[in-house]
């Protein structure tokens, strides 16, 4: 699916995904090679494919993004 980068931390990138949802592509989901800084690999407000890969519920929904297992299918 398509999402739109909100913003990022140390430990990943925010990634609108529509219907008001939001999820995390952890660091290590960014791409194949290491990297340790999110701004180095996505900009804010760039477009982005990404694959759900995790979705927790309890006690509050997250949802777990991967950026480079998209082009792994």
């Amino acid at each position: 699916m398509t999402g739109t980068v909100t913003g990022w931390k140390d430990f990943g990138a925010f990634v609108d995904i529509g219907s008001g949802l939001r999820g995390l592509v952890h660091i290590s989901e960014l791409r194949d090679e290491y990297t340790d800084d999110p701004s180095e690999v996505v900009v804010i407000g760039e477009e982005v494919e990404v694959m759900i890969i995790n979705i927790e519920t309890s006690p509050l929904l997250k949802i777990g993004l991967s950026m480079k297992r998209v082009g792994n299918l």
